[in-house]
């Protein structure tokens, strides 16, 4: 059977239940009493009016009726409060500390800890640890040093932080929340909310309402919720996040470069730089400034308008329209559309079977593919045309190019040099003499290839044998990496250039051979030769 000890006090101060063993039934009677409970048997019991008495307890704790006072020690975590006017003090563990209706003292300790007064106007201090506040009434007041870690407020009434204090939630209500010089968190409810960060680096975070959210000074973090909001940046480098259509962000000329996360169709207003799309097919629209504009894994339409603009696809079949402006656009993966519109821009194809169209201007095209397909390139006047990857079976189309006046940068430039207009048999290296098809004989004027079959006649190249001519160049360019091109004659009649590119150190006479090289067709050009005037 568990030990019961009766322990009764007399009108002196007395201490019971200090040496004890089981459960103890104290009574205090008059004076200041000090019980101290440590088995969740021990009862306290003491009348009104019978002194200021304190429970010091090792274990989990209710205050009963007539006691004032409760110190957690040990092992105890919790501790709450009764009607009375309760000093709660907490110990080294995270305690959860809860006042009654009183006017409460609540000391947190050196724990994380939970500190809610209750109803009356109570005075709470966390002490060390990431501590957190929960405000009843507005005469509650909160003490926190410096340096006594990151705390947090959640308050039931419109509330704006005291020093020290960094984070600050609102319980469900049309409430408002405020924050200091440090770097806040600041979160909202469903209800329609006024949340202002003031100076730091704040994150204001709203809810279902129709809130207000204003930055301030510092970099800060707009996220409007499910309402119609209004966000306001403030000076500083802000980020504003988008939801819905009725949201509006209002921004002041020379208050930083701040960008908009959206999760909806969106074009940036004045004073806004930069743009990035999140979920399902968005399109970005910029404005006169300097944007720069991220697409996401759909298929995205981005917009940069006037400004040297920055467009970046990311995966999906994207469009990229550049505008006025010296604008870089990169598709990134998938099968994406450049457009480039007026000035010198640059235009990355990416992974995928792009097209690039320059428009006006001194455009640069940059085709990067470690896959096997093909993109397309229409160049404006005075382009510039890099190459610096392909797969066999790939060619590059290109439309537009006009010799002398535009340029094709590949990663190789030495010209295969000529062998006179006496067809020859394979090349100088035997090991690495293939025939391909009908072609068996060669010769080569200004890196221009003219192929024959075995008879000597010169074979006329077109749309059916392209292939297997450019591969009888990967297997028979004399040089390590060279470059050298043949004419094809189209159904139109129209006559191509055919430019292939072939690192030939990587390999001889095998599959690994052709793999590393570069295929362009340039449409439409006769060219005469391969000259170091337009190949760079």
């Amino acid at each position: 059977m568990a030990i019961i000890n009766v322990i009764t006090g007399t009108n002196d101060n007395d201490t019971l239940g200090k040496t004890t063993v089981g459960a103890d039934k104290m009574t205090g009677k008059k004076g200041n009493d000090t019980y101290y409970v440590n088995n969740v048997g021990d009862t306290v019991i003491e009348s009104t009016n019978q002194g200021i008495d304190t429970v010091i307890s090792s274990i989990d704790h209710t205050l009963s009726s007539g006691v004032e006072n409760l110190t957690l020690i040990g092992a105890a975590v919790k501790g709450t409060g009764n009607s009375l006017n309760n000093v709660l003090t907490g110990n080294s563990a995270n305690n959860t500390l809860n006042g009654g209706v009183g006017t409460d003292t609540i000391i947190g300790g050196d724990g994380d800890d939970l500190l809610n007064g209750g109803a009356g106007a109570d005075k709470l201090s966390g002490g060390k640890g990431n501590d957190i506040y929960v405000i009843n009434t507005a005469t509650d007041t909160i003490t926190e040093l410096a340096n006594q870690g990151i705390d947090r407020v959640i308050s039931a009434i419109d509330y704006t932080l005291g020093i020290n204090l960094e984070n600050l939630a609102l319980l469900p209500g049309a409430l408002n929340g405020t924050g200091n010089a440090l770097n806040n968190i600041i979160i909202g409810n469903s209800g329609n909310n006024t949340l202002t960060g003031l100076d730091g680096n704040d994150s204001l975070q709203g809810g279902a309402g129709i809130d207000t959210l204003t930055g301030g000074n510092g970099n800060d973090f707009l996220f409007s919720g499910a309402g119609g909001d209004t966000l306001v940046g403030g000076k500083g480098n802000d980020v504003y996040v988008i939801d819905v259509t009725t949201d509006i962000i209002t921004e002041l000329s020379g208050e930083g470069a701040d960008r908009v996360i959206s999760t909806i169709d969106y074009t940036l207003g004045t004073e806004l730089e930069n743009l990035s799309l999140r979920g399902g097919a968005l399109s970005g629209t910029g404005n006169t400034q300097a944007n720069q504009l991220f697409g996401n894994a759909a298929n995205n339409i981005l917009s940069g308008l006037a400004g040297n603009d920055k467009l970046i696809g990311a995966a999906g079949d994207d469009t990229l329209n550049g505008g006025t402006g010296n604008d870089m656009l990169n598709g990134g993966a998938g099968d994406d559309t450049l457009n480039g519109g007026g000035q010198n821009d640059t235009l990355i194809g990416g992974e995928g079977s792009d097209t690039l169209i320059g428009g006006s201007g001194k455009d640069t095209y940059i085709l990067t593919e470690t896959t096997h397909v093909s993109d397309t390139v229409v160049v404006g006047s005075n382009t510039i045309l890099t190459i610096l990857d392909n797969y066999l079976g790939n060619t590059d189309v290109v439309k537009g190019f006009v010799v002398g006046e535009d340029k094709l940068d590949v990663l190789f430039n030495t010209v295969v040099a000529d062998t006179g207009n006496t067809p020859i048999t394979g090349n100088n290296n035997p090991a690495d003499n293939v025939d391909i098809g009908v072609f068996a004989k060669h010769t080569i004027k200004n890196g221009i290839y003219t192929l024959y079959n075995a008879a000597g006649v010169e074979e006329t190249i077109s749309t059916a044998n392209e292939k297997a001519a450019y591969g009888y160049l990967l297997e028979n360019t004399p040089l390590t990496n060279s470059v050298a091109g043949f004419h094809v004659t189209r159904a139109t009649g129209d006559i191509d250039t055919i430019v292939v590119q072939h690192d030939h150190s990587v390999a001889t006479a095998t599959t690994a051979s052709v793999e590393n090289h570069i295929v362009i067709d340039l449409v439409g050009v006769t060219a005469t030769s391969l000259d170091a005037t337009w190949i760079i």
